[in-house]
């Protein structure tokens, strides 16, 4: 493959880029990546305005006529993250979020 400007060209200093021929540094070129949401987590949890994590609490899926009544109207209600888990969560989402 042959690089405009020889091989250096792909490993100049970003001030010289104007002096090189050929150079293939853009105007933009030392923009930030942006910063991605964990796209797991979004398909099971809802944030809420206020940022609190709103989610459905596991254990309801099959096996739940051993279960009494009450349990299983406890496991339909939606759950909210707690002040331990906001931080690990916060990270992932990227975000300010509070506790519920």
């Amino acid at each position: 493959m042959s690089v405009p400007g020889g091989r250096n060209a792909l490993f100049a200093v970003p001030g010289d880029a104007g002096t090189m021929p050929g150079s293939l540094f853009v105007e933009n070129w030392c923009t930030m990546p942006k910063l991605k949401s964990h796209k797991g987590l979004l398909k099971r949890v809802k944030v809420t305005a206020r940022g609190k994590v709103k989610f459905h609490r596991c254990g309801k899926g099959h096996l739940n006529s051993h279960m009494t009544g009450s349990k299983l109207r406890q496991l339909r209600s939606t759950g909210v993250a707690k002040s331990a888990d906001i931080g690990r969560l916060e990270r992932m989402l990227h975000r300010t979020l509070t506790a519920g």
